[in-house]
């Protein structure tokens, strides 16, 4: 489906998958349709903004890639309002990534959940970013449900910050990628994990284990620790390596295993089985767009039927989505 008119503000999105072996390069149908279904949200949200439904800031936090990796952490957790005590409780319940995704969305982001039975594959796209002035957008793929997908919705949020507009399926940059772009790639990575894993509580934690740079890591540690910060097993162990905890030739002695883990996401199904359809739309929308088009609603700039189709639901699930997306986190 075509947009009605271009969007506003429109940039190509670098292609970073790894197009080896995703034959030739070719952008899969399914991946190219979230792209414009995430651009056509965007331009609704727009008009309702335009239209007086409330107000959005503007999104200004920068970063570049000689800046240092762990202030940029810094600044991103001072930005979002981010607290290691409510991430950790988050991150014990299950909960990491709806954690980082209420904060993004409260700085006027918007984040879209890749899902349905139609969704990517993982290995035809984990994420994508489209950086904007106003209303950027994040997407990750709603097939990973694992801990990773805290860690990708922080690594897309990254590429906001440089301005990077991209659509990406590695976790690790390979050498399909030019070396200007692994940089990035590197950089994102980086920031994600920091933001994840703060180094005094990693400290804290390798102390505990006595783990040193030679270091390797059972299994069940890996994992209680990645459970504690709301990580993926990968992203905790590059973490302690590049902090100083754990051996790089462990982490290369693990890395077949991390990757045999992430085929094994496509196998499921990203849907969400028998959920509601208000929390549905919520999960794959977003509280933030939802709140907009809810606004217009109230505020009756649009009717219960335009309401419904921007948020592809039945008019008589309205009021429920009222009740979710205007839940307190």
């Amino acid at each position: 489906m075509l947009l009605p008119k271009p969007p506003r503000d429109f940039q190509p999105l670098r292609d970073f998958r790894r197009i080896d072996e995703l034959g030739g390069g070719a952008m899969p149908a399914r991946v190219a349709f979230e792209i414009r279904q995430a651009q056509e949200r965007r331009e609704i949200a727009l008009d309702l903004l335009d239209d007086g439904a409330g107000g959005s800031e503007a999104f200004t936090l920068r970063a570049a890639l000689t800046d240092d990796v762990e202030a940029v952490a810094a600044k991103v957790c001072k930005f979002l309002g981010a607290d290691f005590a409510d991430q950790s409780r988050a991150a014990r319940r299950g909960l990491a990534f709806a954690y980082w995704r209420d904060l993004i969305e409260s700085k006027d982001v918007l984040v879209f959940v890749m899902a349905g039975s139609q969704a990517p594959k993982v290995r035809e796209v984990r994420g994508f970013a489209v950086p904007f002035d106003r209303l950027p957008i994040v997407a990750v793929n709603g097939r990973d449900k694992t801990a990773g997908r805290a860690f990708t919705l922080l690594h897309e949020f990254a590429h906001l910050l440089l301005g990077t507009a991209v659509v990406e399926n590695a976790v690790q940059p390979g050498p399909w990628l030019p070396p200007a772009e692994r940089k990035i790639e590197r950089f994102c990575n980086a920031v994600a994990a920091a933001v994840l894993i703060p180094a005094d509580e990693a400290a804290k934690i390798a102390r505990l284990r006595d783990k040193g740079p030679t270091a390797a890591w059972a299994d069940p540690e890996l994992d209680a620790t990645a459970e504690m910060f709301g990580a993926s097993r990968e992203a905790a162990l590059l973490r302690m390596v590049k902090l100083g905890f754990a051996a790089q030739r462990f982490y290369v002695h693990k890395r077949k295993a991390f990757e045999a883990e992430y085929e094994r996401l496509d196998d499921r199904v990203a849907g969400e089985g028998f959920a509601l359809p208000h929390l549905t739309m919520v999960g794959r929308y977003g509280k933030s767009f939802a709140r907009l088009v809810l606004n217009s609603y109230r505020e009756r700039r649009i009717t219960m039927n335009d309401a419904a189709a921007y948020l592809n639901i039945q008019a008589k699930h309205i009021s429920a989505v009222e009740k979710q997306a205007f839940r307190a986190a």
